[in-house]
């Protein structure tokens, strides 16, 4: 198990990718608060992807199925959902990284400024005294690596800023 530092080095996650795809896109700088929407919709992406139970293992690479869930595992979570811990977000024999949805529910934007974001799971549990952060340095580990972005959802996040930020912006002019 990696040290409380290691683990909160380990699930951070810069959005670098999407960034420099953004930049090269529209020519311009983007400022902290538009990083910080940017962040956020990075966010909503990663939740969604890994809820339907996919990963994407580096940058750009596109997303594939997490590996699945060992026999006694999914025993183990049979026997969660009788008593009523397993999250109403996944079932028993589906690998998506929601045992409880804290990890994933405590995903947030944790560092932005100019042309900068970072992402993290945050925050204690209550089923554990591990950290969130210590949970995703574990899952990662293990193989089932999440934080990444697609080609394709660094795309619609290039859409967003382009459709949600800068449109607007433009229209004030």
């Amino acid at each position: 198990m990696p040290t409380p530092k290691e683990a909160l080095d380990k699930s951070k996650k810069s959005i670098n990718a999407a960034i420099a795809n953004i930049q090269g896109i529209f020519g311009k700088s983007i400022d902290s608060k538009s990083m910080e929407r940017i962040a956020k919709e990075a966010v909503i992406e990663i939740k969604r992807r890994t809820r339907l139970g996919y990963g994407v293992a580096e940058d750009r690479q596109p997303k594939e199925k997490l590996l699945s869930l060992s026999y006694e595992y999914i025993e183990q979570r049979f026997e969660m959902k009788e008593d009523g811990i397993l999250s109403d977000a996944t079932k028993p024999q589906r690998s998506n990284l929601t045992m409880t949805g804290q990890m994933l529910d405590s995903l947030r934007v944790i560092n932005h400024r100019r042309n900068f974001a970072e992402i993290s799971p945050y925050g204690s549990r209550w089923d554990s005294d591990l950290t969130n952060q210590e949970v995703s340095a574990y899952v990662e580990a293990a193989g089932r690596p999440y934080l990444n972005l697609s080609d394709l959802e660094i795309k619609k996040l290039a859409r967003f800023y382009q459709n949600k930020i800068l449109k607007p912006k433009l229209a004030k002019v």
